[in-house]
């Protein structure tokens, strides 16, 4: 049986970053670290930071005077920022460039009086916070149903969730310029993870079964087992990879392995580790991908 590795499966450069910053902190012996919300949708990696001393936590309230808080991945609204600072608290921010470059295009549409409309999930916490950003003119599209059908009475602000499922982000934007002659579009989506998309999809397709390891509540994580599944049927979505049964791999030549933008490096040498345990004779190919600085 041959295992082929996508190419960008791993940590994304936004939560390399992340880890990183936070790294650094523990380091420097300034725990215990509190993040507002969860770093990122994984919760084996939020499992090992609690381990040292990096917690999570659900709401403002829970923040002490004078305690580190991270203020995750996702970013936060600055409303949010604002009752943290005045909680005289020190801020480490851990908010992906790309999302932060998000955040501040909505504000600025805002700034200029158009509408600002975000495509993505609204239930989202980066989404949440790019709400906090373009105030109560602030509009989430997350399929056609969602557009107003007697269009918008000004000019709008297009702006897409960074890890939006790029197909839908087009179409989505087809139906409103039907609705809308004045639109400005500015595609945010994450280069990374069109290319983890795109890199899937070619796996998917050479493969005989697909694995995707990663966290159950991560929106990057279970749009690529929906893009996976539509191409290759015989596909199973894995939190972590104790999860893994060696069952599923019988008649399996080639056994294709993606990971959402969330997962550990060593996770995936652990599902490895399980598949050579069952299958001695097992060929791995890890597929090069672009290599980020941080």
């Amino acid at each position: 049986m041959k295992v082929i590795i996508a190419s960008e499966a791993g940590f994304c450069f936004g939560v390399k970053r992340a880890i990183k910053i936070i790294n650094n902190e523990i380091e420097k012996g300034n725990t215990p670290l509190y993040v507002y919300g969860e770093l990122i949708h994984n919760k084996v990696v939020v499992e090992d930071l609690e381990k040292r001393g990096v917690y999570s936590i659900d709401s403002i309230d829970e923040v002490e005077e004078g305690s580190t808080v991270i203020i995750r991945t996702h970013g936060i609204s600055p409303k949010e920022e604002e009752i943290l600072k005045k909680k005289n608290v020190k801020i480490v921010d851990t908010t992906c460039p790309l999302v932060k470059k998000a955040q501040l295009l909505v504000e600025r549409i805002k700034k200029e009086g158009k509408i600002p409309i975000i495509i993505g999930k609204p239930e989202h916490p980066e989404v949440k916070g790019e709400i906090g950003y373009g105030g109560k003119e602030a509009i989430v599209i997350s399929k056609g149903e969602d557009i107003p059908l007697d269009g918008f009475n000004k000019e709008i602000g297009i702006i897409a969730q960074t890890t939006f499922n790029p197909e839908k982000f087009k179409n989505i934007v087809k139906i409103i310029k039907k609705h809308s002659t004045k639109t400005i579009i500015y595609d945010t989506i994450c280069y990374t993870t069109v290319m983890r998309q795109k890199d899937t999809i070619k796996l998917a397709k050479e493969s005989d079964m697909m694995i995707i390891l990663g966290g159950k509540h991560s929106s990057n994580t279970r749009t690529l087992y929906e893009i996976a599944k539509k191409y290759q049927p015989n596909t199973y979505h894995m939190e972590r990879a104790e999860n893994f049964n060696p069952e599923i791999l019988e008649g399996v030549n080639i056994l294709g392995i993606s990971t959402g933008a969330s997962t550990p490096d060593y996770e995936i040498d652990a599902l490895v580790d399980l598949i050579k345990n069952h299958d001695n004779n097992v060929e791995i190919e890890r597929r090069e991908g672009y290599k980020w600085e941080i």
